[in-house]
Order: structure tokens, then sequence, then C-alpha cells
């Protein structure tokens, strides 16, 4: 069962694939998509689906281009520490250390800004069998 109610995680689901295909455009086609409502749809986006990196309104097309391609790096970045998370944590399980594979998880839920990876995080921590 999601953490997030079954609304909130669809609309973050369609934002993120909204937002991922936004992000495989080239340089030039990202900033000829830059209009104030992609710029709103843009910030609707970050609102619902990150913590603590809100965007500015009225972006210039260069702007725009600028922080969708930090997002997705960042996004990206984070998708890798998280793998990076489960694959310790799975490790600390067949050594039969749960508290510490559930530290693992829970420590990365806490400092990760994405809430989707957070779930993901909190959600796989929350079944691991106990000591």
């Amino acid at each position: 069962m999601s953490i997030l109610g079954v609304g909130e995680a669809t609309q973050r689901k369609a934002s993120t694939d909204w937002f991922r295909g936004l992000a495989r455009l080239d340089r030039s086609e990202l900033a000829r998509c830059c209009s104030p409502e992609a710029v709103e749809r843009l910030r609707h986006h970050v609102a619902l689906c990150r913590i603590g990196q809100p965007v500015p309104g009225g972006l210039t097309p260069e702007q725009f281009v600028e922080v969708v391609l930090d997002l997705r790096a960042n996004e990206l970045e984070w998708e890798r520490a998280w793998l990076s998370a489960a694959v310790k944590a799975d490790d600390l399980v067949l050594a039969g250390q749960m508290e510490e594979a559930a530290h693992t998880l829970n420590a990365f839920a806490q400092d990760c800004p994405w809430y989707a990876l957070r779930e993901a995080a909190l959600r796989e921590a929350s079944v691991l069998p106990r000591d």
C-alpha cells in the first residue's frame, strides 16, 4: 500500500512522465517548449514531486532549459543513490543485519528530496523482517 493517497500518487506519476519526456528533448526543442503554461506546469511538478526547490515564474527559454536539465540531472543522481542504498540494504538483509538495513533505507529517505524515491525507501524499510 502506498504511503500517498491514490490520487496524489497518480498525479505524481503523470507529472513525472511529462517531466521526463520534456527532459529528453534537445536544448533547442526544450527552449521552444517554454511558455507561461509550461513554466507553470514545471512549477507544479516540482511542488508535487520534490522538496525544497521551488521554481521561479517568468523563466526565459534559456532559463527554462537550464532548470529542466538541472532538475533531471539531480533526479538521476538521487536515483543512483537510491539504487546504491537499496543494494546496500539488500546485502545487510542477506547478512542478517535487519536493523542496519532499515537504518540505511530510512537515512536515505530522510535525505532524499524526491518524494517518489523517499516513498520507495520507506516502503522497503517497512517490509523488512525484524530482528
